[in-house]
């Protein structure tokens, strides 16, 4: 759970590399550009909050399934 940290900026490729990942909670900071094409890889993810951000772009295919 990484919400409400003020990080701001693009999300890192490094968070891609964590494909056990099941949940993922960034709500609440300033992240801004594109989700990065690389999260296609988290295919374990079933959770993944990132409301109240600054996002722009698509959202990777492999993740308009889960609950965002």
């Amino acid at each position: 759970n990484l919400a409400g940290n003020g990080f701001n900026g693009g999300l890192p490729y490094s968070i891609s590399m964590m494909t056990s990942l099941r949940y993922l909670d960034f709500s609440f900071n300033s992240l801004t550009d594109n989700l990065p094409q690389s999260f296609q890889s988290l295919t374990n993810i079933n959770d993944m909050n990132i409301e109240n951000n600054h996002f722009t772009g698509w959202i990777p295919e492999q993740l308009k399934g889960i609950n965002l």
